[in-house]
């Protein structure tokens, strides 16, 4: 067939006629099957090529971060051994005991203090870092990666490790300067010796204070001054109406809510939680409460701290139109989104009334009442402030707790006298705290009706700073 083609249909025939006979044949088929293994070979070597390549590309990146993150403590300890050259260059031409910060010491006499000096320091920051793991693998195993961030950065540890690397840094560089110059003066090694002592004063100080890390309550102890901080973001006048600047105060101060709100959750949860943690963080909560009802007459009323919060309309109130589609389309109203006043009252009250429960379930009602009252000069507080709805959820708070705590001592067997006290004791607070909130609202009308409004209105516009503060001293709670 092919001779065929070949001779009817010229040239292109026959190229066709020969393919065709190359394609009947097995060892076209043979060569074609190692051709494609071949390729497949390389594909898989050119994967892998790259695939490795990948990863050193990966690697680079990895040690280029860690070496410009490393850069300042190795600049600064090797300008602090050029510092100290330079002290005991100028102490050569001073008189007297000075005079002897300039002697320079052979290797002999100094490499085996710095090898024990750079050991030690090393020793130290490893003993660190096992304490940490050590608190960290227990008390903060199973808890919000926030609460194990803030255990991590908390700033007297990264002080501590940066000083430790610091002493590290420098005893190593000396080494290698005497490795090089064969001399060091006294000056240095003086400084050495005060690094290393500094770093073993500082592990005792730290050390004891890791071990208290095992109470969560510790790590609420800088919360109170980055809620601040963001509060002072949106009360001064230079700043309180900056809109970037009021969306970085409203995230940070909604993290210190979360914050607080998770170091509840973890004390609530423990079997044995001493009452004084949850007394410590109690405590915080009321202080930063008394000190924003001091400032949230200083925030503008609109901007991006108060965020926002769904208000659904009331059907009684709808306008017709929006009322007819509804009820023809058988749907609902989608709710407007409006700025919440409440926000930070509502994560307040919600970590305290954790605490209380907590503590009332865990035996220690007599904590409980204790805070209870302490809450009652901050009612009164609003109550001057007018802030009467944030005073009636601090109230109400307070009161439910004291009902908790009756409900559960009724399922205890034989708790007729303590349900009948903490009955009392709630509707004692109950009544206190509508007191308190009587008698703050009365301050804050007479103070009106003793003042000019029409000056103070016209000083107001004249100097838009914020209003004077009422300072209760009864509202700093220890």
């Amino acid at each position: 067939m092919g001779d065929l083609m070949s001779r009817r249909g010229g040239p292109a025939a026959a190229r066709t006629a020969a393919r065709l006979r190359e394609l009947g044949t097995l060892r076209y088929w043979t060569k074609r099957q190692q051709r494609s293994r071949r390729e497949l070979q390389r594909s898989v070597r050119g994967q892998r090529l790259r695939g490795w390549l990948e990863d050193q590309q990966r690697d680079l990146g990895i040690a280029a971060t860690l070496a410009k993150r490393s850069v300042w403590p190795a600049l600064s300890a090797a300008l602090l051994v050029v510092v100290c050259e330079v002290l005991a260059w100028v102490a050569a031409y001073l008189p007297g005991p000075l005079g002897e910060l300039s002697r320079r010491f052979e290797p002999n006499s100094y490499q085996t203090l710095i090898g024990a000096s750079v050991t030690a320091t090393a020793t130290f920051l490893a003993l660190f870092f096992t304490t940490v793991g050590v608190v960290a693998s227990t008390t903060y195993r199973s808890v919000p990666a926030e609460i194990r961030t803030l255990f991590i950065e908390e700033r007297s540890s990264v002080i501590y490790v940066r000083g430790v690397v610091r002493a590290l840094v420098f005893g190593v560089l000396l080494l290698l300067v005497g490795a090089f110059v064969r001399e060091l003066s006294m000056v240095s090694i003086v400084v050495l010796g005060m690094l290393s002592l500094n770093a073993v004063l500082r592990l005792m100080l730290l050390g004891n204070k890791l071990f208290n890390f095992f109470d969560p309550s510790t790590l609420s102890q800088a919360l109170p001054a980055r809620f601040d901080r963001a509060l002072r973001r949106v009360t001064t006048p230079a700043t309180a109406s900056d809109k970037a600047n009021q969306v970085i105060a409203h995230h940070e101060a909604s993290q210190v809510l979360r914050l607080y709100r998770q170091i509840t959750v973890l004390l609530s949860q423990e079997q044995a939680s001493e009452p004084s943690a949850s007394r410590r963080v109690a405590n915080q909560l009321l202080n930063i409460s008394a000190r924003y009802a001091n400032a949230k007459g200083s925030i503008p009323t609109t901007g991006d701290w108060w965020g926002v919060t769904p208000s659904h309309p009331n059907w009684l109130t709808l306008d017709h139109h929006r009322l007819s589609m509804a009820l023809a389309t058988s749907t609902g109203v989608t709710p407007a989104l409006e700025p919440d006043p409440l926000w930070v009252e509502r994560g307040i009250t919600d970590a305290l009334n954790r605490l209380l429960t907590s503590l009332i379930r865990d035996g220690h009602d007599a904590t409980a009442v204790e805070l209870a009252d302490r809450g009652s000069p901050l009612v009164k507080l609003l109550g001057s402030r007018l802030q009467i709805e944030e005073a009636l959820l601090f109230a109400k708070t307070f009161t439910e707790a004291m009902v908790y705590a009756v409900d559960d001592d009724k399922k205890q067997p034989g708790g007729g006298q303590q349900v009948q006290l903490n009955t009392l004791a709630a509707a004692e607070r109950s009544i206190s705290s509508m007191t308190d909130l009587w008698l703050g609202y009365v301050h804050a009308v007479r103070t009106l009706a003793e003042d000019d409004l029409a000056s103070a209105f016209d000083s107001a516009v004249a100097d838009p700073a914020p209003p004077s503060e009422v300072v209760w001293d009864c509202c700093t709670f220890r």
